[in-house]
């Protein structure tokens, strides 16, 4: 009963649980459904209709339909039952993933009206997958060192399934060292960890596998399974061993580099990188590392740099091998060189004779050169040889040395120098050389005469040139050198034209310049020859002649003369013209000729003046004149014409020609009567021109007077007011003048003579200086006085030059100037000076002047100018005062002597100074100026023999070296330097000075000529085995010890020693030993280092030559240089580092690098010591060679925890006394072994990000430390077994441990992620940690946007409001991210948007459409949420507009014009019309149709016709040009619309014209009136007679319509010719006595068209000796009114005008003059006149005269 009640209890609560979910359903307005995933398409899911409250026929006429919210549509809707069903199979892992539950959202669409019900879908999951590992097999590497029970985190499985049918647990199967546990993740993943149990053992097993199980929950059970294989990692406990402890190579010294001498070979039992091996050289001497290179990784040894066997025999190198844990072991290596030839010979010029002179003897000796080569035995023997085309040949005078003499004579212009080369071969296989090269130099002798670089010149001048101007050059090249090859120019004798040579032209003797003396005139002589010579500067000259062609140029100075007609005074020349002659008819022909050459007698004709300008024409280039036009009758029978004639120079000169011309209708008699018309006409020109000339003529004497008249009236004011005293006398005589005066208005020098005529009235008093004159005659010469003539209150400058010499400038009162001086009362000059004083002198006659005075004697260095004010005051009241400035300049004289800048020079020079070489530069100064201050420099008389080894430049002063010096001969010069001034006239001063050069010995490279020879003349046997001495010295010596008495060892008197030039033979760059000649010692020259010279040569011996003349021996001896303990033992580096893992084992060795001492035997290396170390002990071995080396052996294991660095001092000690040492210190670096894991700073990591983080941000860092250095402190970080889901989103890098974004975050998608960090060092150690990242949502879903209906294309005319399109917008976002607006853009469519319900909306139109203005639109739907920042999107809407038939068509042109060519085939194309409708499809169609025209007589059809469809325009027959040129008419274009739409458009057809019509002849036409038609012609008549004109028209036009004449038969061909284009018959020769009487021409008129026509004419010429009826009419002719007339009466009006206004001028000024000499008494003769010459004593070239007269003078 319980249980029923409780049943019905259920059941009660059932259904009211369902009632409310259905009522909670229904007011949601949501309808939801539910399905398992993976149901078959088709499957059922509800019945829509109930739940939608609507019968089945209602849904199906509101056209229901389903729209999902995404583009995949997972739903159907059965629109007539209301049945939903699956449309496609469904997988609620590829829908939702991980998302429980899994909810498909979809809208249910109703139209009619429009409405929307939401609805939803859940999937259920099934058990459909199983775990998946990412990877089959998972990797891990454990180094056996790890402990037990180390964790390991595993890879999880993937399982897709959510629930319980997803991943539960983890199995392995068994292993004896590993277990499995399951752990769980906060977002409740599951994964596996592998725990260590045993320790690992890499020897026992070295690699570990088992399998790994992921199992789900599901029902049955599904697994997944992954193979895990775990790698033992190695330790690193084996040291590296060499194959050999001792290596042994030998090597060629001339092996090329990289050679592989050995290669050593190491092995190591560990793995990896504890088992890679790494080769270098354990001690790194500078020596071994800089010629050897060790491989490090295969262990060759090769060479870097060649080897030498004299430098080093035998390299020892210590090597080691090193694994990449730290261990190391070493080895030896002795590598053995092998000698092979490979020094080449060396070859040393001793002496060198260069230059030798080209007349050379041959065997003269030039040079002498040693050969040494370093290789012994055959490979130290050598021969010299020189090549076999040279003058020269090498002569053995000893072992080892040659003389270079010569074998034949020279010719330096062949050969100025040669490049000899010396060739020195072993006997050594294979054989080496050397090649040392001289130049020797040839010396010039004067043996080869100038040479002119041409056989002849031609040179130009332009006539008329200016005197001396430069017109070519010549030039003549001597191949001598020097004073040999200086050429020099002159002119051999000659006359031209009767007048010397020299007179035309002259050369420069210097550069070979001819300049022409005098000016050419090319009509008077057009060129000459002139023999040039070229002599050289040699002894004898030598000399060579050249011709010069002077050629002179004409220059444009000629103008034209007028041949015909002849202008000479006659009557101008009277042609006749017929009045029926045609454009283009030669009248006549002025003929002119040119004086000139080229283009200047070019000439050109212009017509100047003509009656009628435009009538006649003149040819430019012939001089023709034609006519340009036909004659008409208004034109003047008489035509008068100025023909101008023009040349073409640059400065064009002209004539001109004077014709008279008539027009006539025929030829008669009366052509006489034409002459005397124009002898008539000449008279009358001839009065006018002599009217003309009177006219200016008595202008010109009346303008003349008028201006005498004005200028004696002018003259008469301004100096009749003057008076003028005569002159006493000359200071000089005329001969004398001085030719540099200075301009007395001071504007330069005056060259010429001047005379000036000066007429003096009594009592003018307005002057106020008059002249300048000379006071005293007997005033040396050379004291310039200077005057100026000054007007009224001008001021003046005079300037004064004023030669200051010893004699005149100190002598008191001296008087200078002089003025004359009238009414003036005083004097003044301002400022005041020292030096002058103005005083007044009276003369003879009463008259005073002024004079100024020299006070005080002048110095031009202390006051070179002197300027002052010269003012004159009256004495009226008030006094009026005139000024004027002198400006005086004193000149020099030579009263100052030059002075050195130093009194005493002292210079060194070494004595191998070349020649030329510039010893010093002495420097003198003058105060003097010009001249007085030039400077040459001397050696003064006392210079002994330094004129002979020094010369001196005597403008700039350098001192150069002449010839070789020699210390020996010469050790100090003291030359006096003489420093002189002035000019060659007057006096020369001059200073004394002396040079004291001291010269340095050093062994000279060059010995004089006379030692050369005697040593290659008198060589005698050589006594060097016999007489060799020795000596020994300890190295270190001062310069200049005592090494031993060699003139005595060699038994030689000192006093012979200088005589018999006694010398050390050079060896070398450095002289270690030189000789004093005066006791016979050798002593050292230079300091002496054995080590230097000798190196590691336990006996270091120096050969020394001596070098005897007269006779001529050389002596050999060797100094033993001992060596003194002067070098301490050195270390390569102060301090070297050895690094040692602390696992090496005790007893290793270890080789030091060894210490180097230069010195020899017992001063050098002896020991080593070491500091104490309880590490490491010391132990020194012997190699077999000697030398001493350290190792250290390690006694204690080395443990780096409690010492990491070993500091060891090494010395190294010599035997020498005292003992010397050095030290370097041994810093040991104890290597660590990794026995240190790394750990986390943190076990956890959590952080928490937002899902927009950019990508490639870092979302945090983790970090490890580990306690171990080095490469085992270096730890990598790296995700452990990450999903690959995981490693798509995030990056570990592994350097830093920084987590960054790889993926773009999404938190909807997963909302948490757990990763699983390992750090591990490089040794195999690592450490594990948890990252846990939490996202955080933001607003990163755009909103979506979808189109559930478009109604496209659209109307053009569709009402207001229409609906375009109905779309749904949808966001995943929620609350403000998921609120959507939507808009439409661009807001200027005729389109507007409209909410309807929840999340759709309509398109509807908002403006009439216009399909011609826009037939399509792109609206764009913007949908934008509300988030921060808001996102948005958008989606186009693509609506196509109908077309209505709207619009007429539309023509391209406004107009239309087509051509055709007459004569064209019917049917033809004329060309196209183009007409456009906007219109579309149908109402766009254009058909054409012709609908009227012009040719009303004939209908348009039967001409033309269109193409409907094309609008091409055909032609239905052949036009005629000359019947119509034109037809208009108009095209129709209509449109294929309901109603259709045309318009109209006017064409123009235009007909071209074709060549279809001959040539029509006018003239000469048939005779009609009885006549014979013929033409006459006379036989007097010349070439070019015109006789007819045949005249023809073409009916065509343009091209076609040219015509062109040509005579195609005639009875006598050559005697007529017709023009081409005017069809004029002209003579073509003159007649003779056989030419028919009756000539028959036949003249052909051809077009121009394609194919021309033509048409003949025939035309008969009769030939008449006379043709009486030619001029018959002439006497009819009334003669014009001739305009020269009026212009006749004017000139004789204007000639009587200026005659009378002449006359009564010559009246008027008579009258007062005669009332004048009636009124006055002032008309006096001049009392007397006399002459003054204005004169300055001096050297003067040109005189002045002035003639002066007191009183009245006569004009």
């Amino acid at each position: 009963m319980a249980d029923k009640q409780r049943r019905t209890t259920i059941i009660r609560q059932v259904v009211f649980l369902v009632l409310f979910l259905r009522v909670w359903a229904l007011g949601s307005g949501t309808l939801r459904y539910s399905v398992p995933e993976e149901m078959e398409s088709g499957s059922f899911v509800a019945n829509v209709v109930k739940d939608l409250g609507l019968d089945a026929n209602r849904l199906s006429a509101r056209k229901a339909r389903v729209v999902s919210e995404g583009s995949c549509q997972h739903f159907q809707l059965n629109s007539n039952t209301g049945d939903l069903f699956i449309k496609e199979k469904i997988d609620r892992e590829e829908l939702c993933g991980q998302t429980d539950p899994c909810i498909l959202h979809f809208e249910i669409i109703l139209e009619n009206p429009l409405q929307s019900y939401r609805a939803e879908v859940r999937v259920y999951d099934v058990n459909d997958h199983s775990p998946e590992f990412s990877e089959n097999e998972l990797l891990l590497k454990m180094p056996e060192t790890t402990p037990p029970g180390f964790r390991f985190p595993l890879a999880n499985a993937q399982d897709l399934d959510v629930g319980n049918n997803s991943l539960q647990s983890y199995a392995i199967s068994s292993t004896d060292h590993f277990r499995v546990y399951t752990r769980h993740r906060n977002d409740g993943s599951k994964y596996a960890e592998l725990v260590l149990e045993t320790p690992l053992d890499r020897e026992e097993q070295a690699e570990i596998s088992f399998m790994l199980t992921a199992i789900d929950g599901g029902s049955p059970a599904r697994s997944g399974i992954a193979q895990v294989r775990i790698t033992v990692l190695d330790s690193n406990d084996n040291v590296p061993e060499f194959s050999q402890t001792l290596y042994r190579a030998r090597v060629l010294e001339n092996s090329e580099k990289d050679y592989v001498v050995l290669t050593i070979s190491a092995t190591d039992s560990d793995e990896g990188i504890n088992g890679a091996i790494s080769y270098s050289f354990s001690q790194k001497s500078k020596k071994n590392v800089n010629t050897f290179s060790v491989n490090p990784v295969n262990g060759e040894i090769r060479i870097l740099r060649p080897l030498d066997f004299e430098e080093t025999e035998t390299y020892e190198i210590d090597v080691q091998a090193t694994d990449g844990g730290g261990l190391s072991a070493h080895s030896k290596v002795l590598v053995a060189v092998v000698d092979v030839n490979d020094n080449a010979p060396e070859v040393k010029v001793t002496y060198l004779i260069s230059p030798i002179p080209e007349d050379a003897s041959p065997e003269t000796v030039v040079a002498l050169f040693n050969v040494r080569d370093q290789d012994s035995a055959d490979n130290g023997r050598t021969i010299c040889s020189i090549e076999d085309d040279l003058p020269f040949s090498a002569k053995p005078t000893s072992k080892n040395s040659y003389s270079l003499v010569t074998e034949n004579t020279f010719d330096r212009e062949k050969v100025s120098e040669y490049n000899i080369t010396i060739t020195a071969r072993d006997l050594g296989t294979p054989s080496l050389s050397t090649e040392e090269r001289i130049i020797v130099k040839i010396s010039d002798i004067n043996d080869n005469s100038p040479e002119f670089n041409q056989t002849s010149y031609t040179m130009y001048v332009q006539e008329n040139n200016v005197p001396a101007v430069l017109i070519g050059k010549v030039n003549a090249f001597d191949s001598d050198s020097e004073l040999n090859a200086k050429v020099t120019y002159s002119l051999l004798p000659a006359e031209v034209d009767g007048l010397p040579l020299l007179s035309y032209i002259s050369i420069n003797s210097e550069n070979g310049n001819v300049y022409a003396l005098r000016s050419m005139d090319y009509e008077h002589i057009r060129g000459f020859q002139v023999t040039v010579r070229a002599a050289d500067g040699g002894s004898p000259p030598l000399s060579s002649e050249v011709i010069i062609r002077v050629v002179i140029i004409d220059e444009n100075d000629n103008a034209p003369f007028i041949l015909y007609p002849l202008q000479n005074n006659s009557s101008p020349a009277n042609d006749l013209v017929p009045r029926s002659a045609e454009a283009g008819y030669l009248v006549t022909k002025v003929v002119a000729v040119d004086g000139d050459s080229g283009q200047n007698s070019w000439l050109s004709y212009h017509l100047l003046k003509a009656t009628d300008p435009g009538l006649f024409t003149v040819g430019s280039q012939n001089g023709e004149i034609r006519t340009t036009r036909l004659i008409t009758d208004r034109d003047t029978m008489k035509q008068k014409l100025i023909v101008l004639v023009r040349d073409s120079g640059e400065l064009p000169l002209s004539s001109s020609a004077t014709l008279n011309i008539a027009l006539v209708d025929g030829f008669s008699d009366l052509y006489m009567q034409l002459r005397d018309a124009a002898v008539e006409e000449e008279e009358h020109g001839t009065l006018t021109m002599y009217l003309i000339i009177s006219l200016c003529l008595v202008s010109f004497v009346f303008f003349i007077s008028i201006i005498v008249f004005i200028t004696i009236k002018v003259y008469r004011r301004r100096h009749y007011g003057e008076r003028y005293m005569s002159a006493s006398g000359n200071c000089c005589g005329d001969s004398n003048f001085q030719n540099n005066l200075v301009d007395v208005t001071g504007n330069g020098t005056l060259s010429h003579s001047y005379r000036y005529e000066v007429c003096l009235t009594t009592g003018s008093g307005t002057s106020e200086f008059k002249f300048l004159r000379p006071i005293i005659p007997s005033l040396p010469p050379h004291h310039g006085i200077a005057g100026t003539d000054s007007g009224k209150e001008q001021d003046l400058l005079t300037n004064l030059q004023l030669n200051t010499d010893v004699e005149s400038a100190n002598q008191r009162a001296l008087r200078i100037l002089m003025w004359e001086v009238t009414t003036f009362q005083n004097y003044t000059i301002i400022p005041p000076n020292e030096y002058f004083n103005v005083y007044f002198r009276d003369q003879n006659d009463g008259d005073k002047y002024l004079e100024l005075v020299l006070e005080k004697s002048l110095d031009r260095e202390e006051q070179p100018e002197i300027s002052f004010i010269l003012t004159a005051i009256d004495g009226g009241s008030p006094p009026r005062s005139s000024t004027t400035q002198i400006h005086i300049m004193v000149l020099d004289v030579n009263d100052n002597a030059p002075i050195f800048t130093r009194e005493l020079y002292k210079v060194k020079i070494l004595e191998n100074s070349p020649e030329d070489f510039m010893v010093v530069t002495v420097i003198a100064t003058d105060l003097d100026k010009g001249l007085n201050g030039e400077i040459a420099y001397s050696f003064s008389q006392n210079a002994g023999k330094s004129h002979s080894a020094f010369k001196i430049n005597p403008l700039s002063g350098e001192i150069r070296i002449v010839k070789p010096l020699d210390f020996e001969f010469t050790e100090k010069y003291k030359i006096g330097i003489r420093a002189t001034d002035g000019r060659d006239i007057g006096k020369r001063t001059g200073r004394h000075f002396f040079i004291l050069f001291e010269m340095a010995d050093t062994q000279s490279r060059q010995d004089c000529k006379r030692r050369v020879l005697c040593c290659c003349i008198l060589v005698t046997v050589w006594e060097a085995v016999s007489g060799q001495i020795r000596y020994s010295i300890p190295e270190e010596m001062e310069i200049g010890s005592f090494v031993g008495n060699i003139a005595k060892d060699l038994g030689l008197d000192l006093k012979e020693l200088p005589d018999r030039g006694v010398s050390l033979v050079a060896r070398g760059r450095t002289q270690y030993f030189g000789l004093n000649l005066k006791n016979g010692y050798l002593f050292v020259n230079e300091r002496m280092d054995r080590e230097q010279i000798c190196g590691h040569i336990a006996k270091c011996v120096l050969n020394v030559e001596v070098l005897a003349e007269n006779p001529v021996n050389i002596y050999r001896g060797e100094v033993e240089i001992k060596d003194i303990n002067d070098n301490s033992p050195s270390f390569p580096e102060n301090e070297s580092v050895l690094e040692i893992s602390e696992y090496t084992a005790r007893g290793t060795r270890f080789p030091l690098e060894k210490a180097h001492d230069p010195d020899v035997g017992l001063n050098s290396l002896q020991n080593y010591k070491c500091s104490q170390d309880s590490y490491f002990i010391l132990n020194v071995e012997t190699r077999d060679d000697g030398v001493k080396y350290p190792e250290l052996i390690l006694e204690t294991s080395l443990d780096r925890e409690q010492q990491a660095v070993h500091n060891l001092l090494l010395t190294a000690t010599d035997g020498g006394d005292p003992v010397k040492s050095g030290s370097s210190i041994i810093r040991i670096v104890v290597l660590d072994g990794n026995d240190n894991a790394p750990e986390f700073t943190q076990s956890v990591y959590k952080v928490s990000v937002k899902e927009d983080i950019p990508v490639g941000s870092v979302v945090l860092r983790v970090t490890a430390s580990d306690g171990d250095e080095g490469i085992n402190a270096q730890i990598k970080y790296s995700f452990l077994k990450i999903s690959k889901r995981f490693d798509k989103t995030f990056k570990l890098d592994p350097e830093t441990g920084d987590i960054q974004v790889t993926a773009k975050l999404d938190f909807e998608e997963l909302a948490f992620y757990e990763l699983d960090i390992q750090a591990r060092d490089e040794g195999g150690l690592s450490a594990h940690c948890k990252v846990l990242i939490e996202i955080t949502d933001v607003n990163n879903h755009i909103p979506g946007i979808t189109i559930t209906s478009a109604f496209s294309p659209i109307a053009e005319d569709s009402l207001l409001g229409a609906v375009i399109a109905i779309l749904n917008v949808h966001d995943r976002d929620s609350r403000e991210n998921g609120e959507v607006t939507c808009s439409i853009i661009p807001e200027s469519l005729p389109f507007k948007l409209e909410r309807s319900f929840d999340n759709f909306y309509t398109v509807v139109t908002d403006r009439a459409l216009d399909r011609e203005q826009v037939s399509e639109y792109n609206i764009t739907v913007i949908a934008k949420d509300r988030g921060i920042p808001p996102l948005s999107s958008n989606k186009t809407v693509f609506i196509e507009v109908l077309d209505k038939n709207d619009n007429r068509p539309v023509f391209d042109q406004k107009y239309y014009t087509a051509y055709i060519p007459e004569n064209s085939t019917p049917g033809v194309s004329v060309f196209h019309l183009k007409a456009n409708d906007v219109d579309w499809r149908e109402n766009a169609r254009v058909t054409y149709s012709i609908i009227e025209g012009d040719r009303s007589e004939v209908p348009l059809s039967s001409y033309i016709s269109i193409n409907s469809e094309t609008g091409a325009l055909y032609a239905l027959r052949s036009f005629d040009y000359e019947q119509f040129r034109e037809i208009r008419f108009q095209v129709q274009a209509q449109d294929g619309g309901s109603p259709p739409l045309s318009s109209n458009v006017s064409v123009t057809l235009l007909i071209l014209d074709q060549n279809d019509n001959s040539p029509h002849i006018l003239h000469p036409s048939f005779p009609t009136d009885g006549s014979t038609g013929v033409e006459l012609a006379p036989r007097s008549s010349e070439p070019g007679y015109l006789v007819t004109k045949v005249v023809a028209v073409d009916a065509d036009s343009g091209q076609n319509a040219w015509l062109s004449y040509q005579l195609l038969t005639a009875t006598e061909p050559g005697l007529f010719s017709v023009g081409l284009h005017s069809g004029e018959i002209r003579t073509a020769r003159y007649f003779v006595d056989k030419d028919a009487l009756k000539q028959s021409l036949v003249v052909l008129v051809k077009d121009n068209g394609q194919p021309p026509l033509s048409a003949t004419a025939t035309v008969t010429v009769m030939v008449a000796d006379n043709i009486p009826e030619i001029l018959s009419d002439l006497s009819s002719l009334s003669a014009p009114v001739d305009p020269q007339s009026s212009l006749t009466l004017y000139l004789v009006i204007a000639v009587a005008s200026v005659s009378c206004l002449f006359f009564t001028f010559i009246i008027v000024l008579l009258a007062l003059r005669f009332r004048r000499w009636r009124n006055s008494q002032l008309f006096d003769s001049c009392d007397f006149q006399w002459s003054s010459r204005l004169a300055v004593c001096g050297d003067w070239s040109q005189s002045f005269s002035s003639h002066f007269c007191s009183g009245g003078c006569p004009i």
